[in-house]
């Protein structure tokens, strides 16, 4: 396989910003299905390589009990619960 070597102008270490330079027409970017999909779906973005895909990971949310979690903790464990299909267990 050829091997690509360049030297980007834009170098970000944040999805969200990613996405939006992607969407303005910036060049390329590595981004998750989770965000990427129902642009994919309405034409917005392009999969550039179909067959790869980013490696599997375990995630953890680890808190020290109801009492003491903030409700922005709370909605945010409850979305991932909803949005990844994962048992609270």
């Amino acid at each position: 396989m050829p091997e690509l070597t360049f030297e980007p102008d834009l170098a970000l270490n944040d999805y969200a910003g990613l996405k939006a330079a992607v969407l303005r027409g910036l060049g390329i970017g590595e981004l998750p299905g989770l965000l990427c999909g129902k642009d994919i779906d309405a034409g917005r973005l392009t999969e550039v390589l179909p067959q790869w895909r980013f490696p599997d990971i375990t995630v953890y949310a680890v808190h020290t009990g109801s009492p003491g979690l903030s409700r922005l903790a709370r909605l945010f464990l409850d979305i991932m619960v909803e949005s990844l299909k994962v048992g609270k267990g």
